[in-house]
């Protein structure tokens, strides 16, 4: 996993203990329905990532906020996979939706492969807090490969309220935020196009 620091960050960790009674590990996934393979597309090809994680959030624990700006790190509500790459897949799944024609390749790739655009992606805040207010945070940078250059940065808050403080829910609302995200990278990238159908049109 990668990680930025953000400063001074104090984590409560709850362990699974009650008494002498240990409770059940509970584990939830980002990406239940996303079904990606890495592609190289005949017109544009997207690289997404690498993404770098704010140190609260770079664990395989679900975390939350307090009202007093604390992060509660829960041991028996955990990840199946780690977060950085739940969320490179969950994007790129919606990229790759988004346009079926376009490549979308996920980081790391073997090098010298021919990627157009790469979205390099920077997350501060996912998570709810005490309210029950989901947030997410952070900032991606589109990067042209072939000019080595950055063309678009964009700095991103998502807010979405949870109907109840289940951590099914939060994960729910969670998926949705990436949606969201990744709707707002499509946004940002250049227009795709295809060999295919520009060959058709010229004829």
């Amino acid at each position: 996993m990668r990680s930025f620091g953000t400063g001074m960050v104090c984590v409560w960790i709850l362990t699974g203990c009650v008494g002498s009674h240990i409770q059940q590990t509970h584990f939830y996934s980002l990406n239940e329905k996303a079904n990606f393979k890495s592609s190289f597309g005949e017109g544009m090809t997207i690289g997404i990532g690498p993404i770098y994680l704010a140190d609260h959030l770079d664990r395989p624990n679900l975390v939350r906020q307090t009202s007093t700006g604390k992060y509660l790190v829960y041991n028996t509500y955990r990840w199946k996979a780690p977060l950085d790459e739940a969320i490179l897949l969950g994007l790129a799944h919606e990229l790759k939706a988004r346009s079926p024609d376009r490549g979308v390749v996920m980081h790391p790739w073997y090098r010298g492969s021919s990627i157009d655009y790469q979205v390099v992606l920077r997350i501060q805040k996912f998570e709810p807090d005490s309210e029950g207010q989901l947030t997410l945070t952070g900032s991606f940078e589109v990067i042209d490969k072939k000019k080595n250059s950055r063309i678009k940065e964009n700095d991103f808050e998502f807010e979405l309220k949870m109907s109840d403080h289940d951590f099914s829910n939060q994960v729910k609302l969670m998926r949705e935020a990436i949606r969201i995200l990744a709707s707002e990278i499509n946004r940002s990238l250049p227009v795709s196009f295809s060999i295919a159908g520009q060959n058709a049109a010229d004829d």
